[in-house]
């Protein structure tokens, strides 16, 4: 499996899932017209990762802004990564909110809730 790297643009996040490092990184803002056109490429490419028998995932999310839209399917994500877990993958998930935005950090506890993944919610000062 080759890296999978898609660029950031005004609407839609960096996104590097890398099979060699096992890092996947989602980073910028997030608030395409379609979602589904980001996030769907990205969910068969966590498939193909996972298919390879690669034993731990570790993912950094680093969202500046995300719409409804995005939300939703950042559950999705989660969902899959809990899944991996469930399925004896290491899954280490780290959830970034600017300082000072309680709303970012807010949304990521509402989308943990119940999830048993290793996961943190950290404050970004940059």
């Amino acid at each position: 499996m080759d890296k999978y790297e898609v660029m950031a643009t005004k609407t839609t996040p960096y996104i590097l899932l890398d099979p060699q490092s096992g890092e996947l990184l989602l980073a910028g803002e997030s608030w395409p017209e379609n979602a589904m056109d980001v996030f769907h490429p990205l969910f068969e490419k966590l498939d193909e990762y996972f298919a390879l028998d690669k034993e731990q995932l570790r993912v950094e999310v680093k969202l500046d802004y995300h719409n409804t839209s995005s939300q939703k399917l950042m559950r999705e994500l989660i969902f899959r990564l809990q899944h991996a877990k469930d399925s004896d993958k290491t899954v280490i998930l780290n959830l970034y909110y600017l300082d000072g935005d309680t709303d970012m950090m807010e949304d990521w506890e509402e989308l943990m809730d119940d999830m048993s993944l290793n996961y943190q919610i950290l404050k970004r000062t940059d």
